[in-house]
């Protein structure tokens, strides 16, 4: 007995001092991630689908950022795309998206 509670002792005080956390408090983008200005901002459209697992949790309330680019360079940052009073991005779903630059 003494040995099980010695070996289990050191389990029981890692998982209480395991805790998920965010370590970020709003969407940011890598600094590595250089968006470029272009002339016309506002005059490009993309449309984005998101397409979840049907093994995905029912919802979520992470903070949903996008980013991509193009073999020109062009890159585009779109910080909370999600919609926190929606249902958006539950399982097995599709959202399409359209985000303007």
């Amino acid at each position: 007995m003494k040995a099980a509670v010695t070996f289990l002792l050191p389990f029981t005080f890692i998982f209480s001092i395991i805790q998920a956390r965010s370590i970020i408090s709003q969407a940011q983008a890598l600094r590595s991630f250089k968006v470029n200005d272009t002339q016309n901002v506002g005059s490009c459209s993309y449309t984005v689908s998101i397409t979840t697992s049907c093994s995905s949790p029912g919802y979520t309330r992470d903070q949903i950022s996008i980013s991509f680019g193009d073999a020109y360079g062009y890159q585009v940052y779109a910080p909370r795309i999600d919609d926190p009073r929606s249902w958006t991005f539950e399982s097995c779903s599709t959202d399409p998206r359209s985000l303007w630059f």
